[in-house]
């Protein structure tokens, strides 16, 4: 799988700078973002969770290289925000899903989620897919996403063709 670390985005602004994390460094750094992952794993479904959506499969997928571990942020303010990628073969193309995500400050790094997307299309992907609540359905839609679906509990499935 191609690593991206070496690309930048394309403002010059100040803002936080999103870096993949290399597996082999997951478990010196896990205990900066276990807290943060955590907070995001709350709101999974009883069903995610019996489908291994718990801190500890997470890492281990981190750390075996089948999820990717993103981080924003500055030397001066440290981590605001972190996410977790996977690229999945579907029916309709291959997938690189953004099941986790995390943070403060969202425009200091949010416009910087073309680095993922260039991470994805390297990485052969037709789509980008999240989930979340309304609110990020409305901010994302902006960046070129759509909403797909949306579950009982308000949740929506959200996603860009590459």
């Amino acid at each position: 799988m191609a690593s991206p670390s070496v690309l930048k985005p394309s403002t010059g602004s100040l803002s936080a700078e999103l870096r993949i994390v290399r597996r082999d460094q997951v478990p010196d750094v896990w205990w900066v973002f276990r807290p943060m992952i955590e907070c995001a794993l709350m709101t999974a479904t009883e069903a995610e969770r019996a489908n291994g959506w718990d801190v500890l499969t997470v890492k281990a997928r981190l750390i075996d290289g089948t999820m990717q571990l993103w981080t924003a942020g500055t030397s001066e303010d440290g981590v605001k925000a972190v996410a977790v990628t996977e690229i999945v073969n579907t029916d309709e193309g291959r997938v690189a899903g953004i099941p986790i995500v995390v943070g403060d400050d969202m425009g200091s790094w949010l416009e910087h989620v073309e680095i993922i997307e260039t991470w994805a299309k390297i990485n052969r992907c037709d789509w980008l897919q999240g989930q979340g609540r309304r609110g990020w359905a409305r901010i994302l839609k902006r960046y070129g996403w759509n909403s797909v679906t949306t579950r009982d509990d308000g949740v929506m499935q959200i996603r860009k063709a590459l």
